[in-house]
């Protein structure tokens, strides 16, 4: 039996991020690392990974790190 991951895209997560600090009025900052993306909405704060896709169960995780409901 052969299962598929359903995935986001990084650069579709990371608008659906500003989008959300945008509309509830939070400072967005975004600080690129080596391997991962840090980044704070308000005074939350998350880490992506510098991969073009991520897993929907790890984008559901960060949107709930920085307080989004998802």
């Amino acid at each position: 039996m052969r299962y598929t991951t359903v995935v986001t895209k990084r650069k579709d997560l990371l608008k659906n991020i500003a989008r959300y600090a945008k509309e509830t009025g939070q400072p967005l900052t975004i600080k690129e690392g080596g391997n991962h993306t840090r980044i704070w909405v308000g005074d939350k704060y998350t880490t992506i990974g510098r991969r073009n896709e991520i897993d929907n169960l790890m984008a559901r995780k960060i949107y709930k790190q920085i307080g989004m409901e998802n």
